[in-house]
């Protein structure tokens, strides 16, 4: 069986054939002997799967033929991933729930964007809420003083309408008397 050890990856400028950048690599089990709590694989891989789907990230993977016909695959882990891997360790071993402490060491900026998202949010909805329980005591204020204004208008349309019987009845009585004497 072939065992992957320690591969140091370089890339290669294609121009100048220089070598740009060097990075560790390491397996699972490398990176299980390096984090204190983790003591199994299975352990680690379903700590890797829920990193994978909880915060979207993917890990390199690297196949090797084992047999004839038979493929392997393996993953690769650098070494800013083993500082992840050691943090949710820690905060896990501290009691924190394990997808908490995944958010918190894989996707740092992803949890506070999410948390300040959650909180403008719950912000946003309770400003949404006053804003319409007062327009809604608004609304009421203002039926209230329609309704008051149409008994107004209701009350001034009937004294407008008496007013107008007077007037008519005035008028009828200087016609049946359409000139009288001035007295001196």
């Amino acid at each position: 069986m072939y065992r992957i050890d320690t591969i140091i990856i370089s890339r290669f400028d294609k121009k100048c054939n220089k070598e740009r950048r060097t990075t560790t690599i390491y397996t699972a089990k490398e990176v299980i002997n390096q984090i204190d709590g983790l003591q199994s694989l299975s352990t680690f891989h379903r700590w890797r799967k829920m990193i994978e789907t909880l915060c979207d990230i993917s890990f390199e993977q690297q196949t090797f033929q084992v047999g004839n016909s038979s493929y392997s695959k393996f993953y690769l882990f650098s070494e800013s991933d083993i500082e992840k891997f050691k943090k949710v360790a820690i905060l896990h071993n501290k009691g924190h729930p394990l997808k908490e402490a995944i958010l918190q060491s894989f996707s740092m900026k992803d949890f506070k964007k999410k948390t300040t998202i959650v909180q403008t949010s719950s912000l946003f909805l309770e400003n949404l809420i006053k804003n319409t329980k007062l327009a809604n005591e608004q609304i009421i204020d203002l039926s209230n003083q329609l309704i008051q204004l149409e008994k107004k208008l209701n009350f001034i349309a009937k004294q407008n309408y008496q007013l107008e019987k007077r007037v008519v009845i005035v008028e009828k009585s200087k016609m049946d008397k359409p000139f009288h004497k001035k007295r001196s």
